[in-house]
C-alpha cells in the first residue's frame, strides 16, 4: 500500500506580513532573526530596539496576523490575495459515507491594516471649521455571522466636536457618544478604505493632535 504524504500548512509569521506590508525590508528581518537566536526576544521586541519599525507598526503586524491565523489562511496562500478581499476558505468534503453535521461558532475579526497616527490641524482648518482626511484608515474585516456585524466608532473629543465617515455601505456621522454602522455579511474578507470629515470645536487649536477614534466590531 503506498505510503500517504501528509502535508502541514505553515502558519504566517510575523516578519513576513510585515515585509509584504512594506514595513520592514527582507535584510532587516534576517538580522532580527539572528539576533533572536542568540537573544530568544520576540521578533517584534527585537525589530522595535533596532529601530526597524515603531509599536504601532508592530500592533498593525499583528492585527494582521491574527485575521490570517483566523480566516485559516497559510505561508503557501496568497498574501496580496488577502489584502484585496479574494481569499475564501475552501473545504472538501471527504467521501466517506457519513454526513456529519456540526455548528461553527461565531467569529468576526478586525483587522487595521493601516492607521494615521494623528490628525494635523492647520489655521486655515481652524478658520474653515473643519478639516477632510482622505484615506486615513485601512481596515480588514472577517465575519462568518450571517447576520452582518456592527462597526462601533468610539473616542471623539476636544478638538473634534462631530465627524462623519466614508467607505461603508452608509455613511457614519459620529458625535461624542460615539456611533455604529451594520454591515451585511460577505464570504470574503472585506477591505475598506475609509475617509474622514471632522467638524472642529469652536475652540480648536492649531496643531498635531492624536488620531480621535477608535474602531471596533460587535455582533448584531
Amino acid at each position: 500500500m503506498p505510503a500517504t504524504e501528509k502535508t502541514t500548512l505553515n502558519p504566517i509569521k510575523l516578519g513576513q506580513v510585515l515585509v509584504r506590508a512594506g514595513r520592514i525590508r527582507s535584510e532587516d528581518l534576517e538580522q532580527a532573526l539572528r539576533e533572536q537566536d542568540a537573544s530568544k526576544k520576540r521578533i517584534g521586541e527585537i525589530l522595535i530596539e533596532k529601530g526597524f519599525i515603531k509599536p504601532e507598526e508592530l500592533t498593525h503586524g499583528l492585527n494582521v496576523q491574527s485575521l490570517f491565523t483566523s480566516s485559516g489562511m497559510s505561508a503557501g496562500q496568497s498574501f496580496d490575495s488577502v489584502l484585496e478581499g479574494q481569499f475564501t476558505q475552501k473545504h472538501e468534503e471527504k467521501k466517506t459515507g457519513i454526513k456529519v453535521k456540526a455548528q461553527v461558532p461565531i467569529r468576526s475579526h478586525l483587522a487595521v491594516i493601516y492607521q494615521a497616527p494623528s490628525v494635523i490641524l492647520s489655521k486655515a482648518d481652524i478658520k474653515a471649521g473643519y478639516i477632510i482626511l482622505k484615506n486615513a484608515s485601512h481596515i480588514a474585516i472577517k465575519s462568518n455571522d450571517k447576520k452582518g456585524f456592527m462597526v462601533v466608532f468610539k473616542g471623539l473629543k476636544w478638538p473634534f466636536k462631530e465627524a462623519q465617515v466614508f467607505g461603508f455601505t452608509h455613511d457614519v456621522h459620529i458625535t461624542h457618544d460615539g456611533a455604529s454602522v451594520q454591515q451585511p455579511y460577505k464570504k470574503n474578507i472585506q477591505n475598506v478604505e475609509l475617509s474622514y470629515r471632522f467638524i472642529l470645536s469652536d475652540n480648536a487649536k492649531a496643531g498635531r493632535h492624536p488620531w480621535p477614534l477608535s474602531i471596533a466590531l460587535q455582533p448584531v
